[in-house]
């Protein structure tokens, strides 16, 4: 995209491929937010499935090193969040770039979430809506 940063206007046949790979990496952070909840949900089950275990079984000495598989387990699956993350962040800020690209004044998904954006994950709130008529 580095050829298309200048101010000339673009053909229709490259807009055409900007909006079909948008759409396609839009589709892609999708499913990266989707192993994300997958993955989450895994490390909890599986720990509880470990602790579990462990409370219905009598204390044994050999069960010390199974106390560490729930941490070991948080630590691996914080690194592939980590990983997650820094792929849908690389990801979003290509996807910024299309987008002011494309001319479209400020609109477009990630141009907002980056306008929005206070912290790492911390999103502005949503406008309130009022009750009174």
């Amino acid at each position: 995209m580095d050829d298309h940063q200048s101010g000339e206007p673009l053909t229709d046949s490259t807009r055409a491929f900007l909006l079909a790979e948008h759409a396609m990496l839009r589709g892609e952070i999708g499913n990266l937010v989707g192993q994300l909840v997958q993955n989450e949900a895994t490390a909890l089950i599986a720990s509880g499935a470990i602790w579990s275990w462990l409370a219905t079984h009598d204390w044994q000495p050999a069960y010390l090193p199974v106390l560490f598989l729930p941490a070991a387990l948080c630590i691996l699956f914080c690194l592939r969040w980590l990983t997650l993350e820094g792929s849908i962040s690389g990801i979003a800020a290509y996807l910024r770039r299309v987008e002011e690209r494309l001319q479209l004044q400020g609109m477009g998904w990630e141009t907002h979430v980056a306008k929005t954006r206070r912290g790492r994950l911390d999103l502005e709130p949503a406008p309130r809506l009022s009750t009174s008529h």
